[in-house]
């Protein structure tokens, strides 16, 4: 529906009117994050460092299609350029993953390093949209991203957030039809696998303390991005590392989009829906934690509002 278009897609407010800069972040090259703006001032690090005067691009070029070629990153002639432009090593594997994959996502794919000499391997998450816009008015998400790396060069080591380090267009003879986007997998499992797994364990404490964790992990997005939103903000999106004790938000392409719902109603809509399986008693639960951490010093008690 056009309501779910609207949801999903950049805000009207982009504009490209910047010089482009480079953006040193391949996969296969970095640990982190460095955005070289024109002035060979260069940015390292995590949170939202604020940068002057220009406009990051996160595009690495185009994966060329032959004439009628569907884009599948399995097809060797495409694997071989996917392996270029990404910059990952030999020996890396990809493997698409399986389930419903998003509403506006067209694959999503797993791609995974060679073990290096720590015995350590990275995994990647591509993603795959649509190119081009479907209103005017409206960039697509690989825009949206640029627009939010320009603003807030910081956010592509975020560790709070799996923002993306390339995008990648799809392109055959008639021109680019889709962007494939690459990310860091999230660390941990979503926090709706975890509330179910936890719940019918018998384990309701451990969800109530990470939930809370959620609502600290929601503030302090929001403090340090000047309240925007997220957008979507619902366990679906949300990661929990048990070993890290860490929170990862997903999904972030339509971070800054005007939407029906603030992220604390979204939240909070959504420990609605999950009521209709756990029961009203886990939404009263779970409101409360999450409020107890976004706003600590909040005594409302917000386990009745939908």
């Amino acid at each position: 529906s056009s309501r779910r278009y609207y949801y999903r897609d950049p805000t009207y407010s982009f504009y490209l009117e910047n010089p482009p800069v480079a953006v040193d972040a391949s996969p296969g090259a970095t640990s982190g994050a460095c955005v070289s703006i024109v002035d060979d001032i260069n940015l390292v690090g995590s949170g939202a460092t604020a940068a002057t005067a220009s406009t990051v691009t996160l595009n690495a070029g185009n994966v060329e299609l032959a004439d009628g070629v569907v884009f599948d990153p399995q097809q060797p002639e495409i694997w071989e350029q996917l392996i270029e432009k990404l910059g990952v090593g030999d020996g890396a594997t990809l493997e698409k993953l399986p389930g419903f994959q998003g509403g506006l996502n067209e694959g999503v794919w797993t791609l995974k390093e060679a073990p290096g000499d720590d015995g350590q391997s990275q995994e990647w998450i591509l993603k795959l949209v649509r190119g081009k816009r479907l209103v005017a008015a409206l960039p697509t998400e690989a825009e949206n991203l640029d627009r939010l790396a320009s603003e807030h060069p910081g956010i592509i080591a975020d560790a709070l957030l799996a923002f993306p380090l390339r995008t990648l267009g799809c392109a055959g003879p008639s021109g680019k039809t889709h962007d494939l986007i690459v990310m860091r997998k999230a660390p941990g499992v979503r926090l709706a696998e975890f509330i179910c797994s936890k719940w019918y364990a018998g384990q309701q404490e451990e969800i109530w303390g990470v939930i809370r964790s959620v609502g600290v992990a929601t503030a302090e997005f929001h403090a340090r991005y000047a309240n925007t939103q997220h957008g979507d903000l619902q366990p679906s999106n949300i990661f929990w590392d048990e070993a890290l004790q860490q929170v990862t938000f997903i999904d972030v392409g339509g971070m800054g989009v005007p939407t029906e719902r603030g992220d604390v109603d979204h939240f909070t809509h959504a420990a609605h829906l999950l009521a209709q399986a756990y029961g009203e008693d886990f939404k009263a639960d779970c409101l409360r934690a999450f409020h107890s951490g976004y706003s600590p010093t909040d005594d409302t008690d917000e386990g009745t509002q939908e």
